[in-house]
């Protein structure tokens, strides 16, 4: 499947680099850039919709969180993977909260971009490994407190074995090949956990189960 990709982002020596980078991939049929949120929100108002937008975060006139937030609500469709170097958990919350399908910092490596895009086209969210690491240094911080939440009902053994591979942003057809099982029943594995946790999204899930400790911190650090 072709697919087409936007960046978004006021870094002009950044773009061009990354830009270098994705035309490697044979997949992407359509390439474009805009320099701020405002830029790009009047692209896509005038019939430009990329599958996929990587999104900096600061950035002048509009910037990543609230672009995020616009998009999502009148193009929900797009997927929006947060490409920063801002790796607070203050800001990995605020795009969560925007609507993001995924959080990767400038540093990644270009398997991981590749991974992460995959993930996403795939209706999967998607954490670089950092990323990862804050969320669960925050859960440590979060142990013993009164913020919990309870499961609406207990988890399988299943279940929870594939909650691991989504924490560690395993895409379906990687988590169907390592169970032998079908994408069809991974999809029915995720609705349940969505379900059980009550959380809306696969980000809200990997959140839920770090800080509630459904997964074990040791094992979802190790890639």
């Amino acid at each position: 499947m072709n697919y087409s990709i936007a960046i978004v982002d006021d870094h002009p020596l950044f773009i061009e680099g990354f830009k270098s980078f994705l035309r490697l991939n044979e997949k992407i049929e359509e390439l474009k850039t805009a320099l701020n949120g405002k830029v790009f929100i009047d692209m896509m108002e005038d019939g430009y919709k990329p599958d996929i937008v990587f999104m900096d975060i600061l950035m002048p006139v509009l910037n990543g969180i609230e672009t995020t937030k616009y998009i999502k609500t009148h193009f929900p469709e797009t997927k929006i993977i947060a490409l920063s170097s801002l790796e607070s958990l203050e800001h990995v919350e605020l795009m969560i909260d925007a609507g993001v399908d995924g959080y990767l910092l400038k540093e990644v490596s270009p398997e991981e971009i590749t991974k992460a895009i995959d993930a996403v086209l795939n209706k999967n969210n998607y954490f670089s490994n950092k990323v990862l690491l804050s969320l669960s240094k925050r859960a440590i911080i979060d142990h013993g407190s009164n913020n919990k939440r309870l499961l609406n009902k207990p988890l399988s053994s299943r279940e929870r074995e594939i909650l691991v591979m989504f924490c560690k942003g395993y895409t379906r057809p990687e988590i169907a090949k390592r169970f032998h099982i079908s994408e069809r029943t991974v999809d029915k594995h995720k609705e349940n956990l969505l379900a059980k946790t009550g959380c809306k999204n696969l980000i809200r899930l990997v959140i839920y189960s770090i800080k509630n400790e459904l997964v074990n911190l040791d094992s979802l650090l190790t890639f």
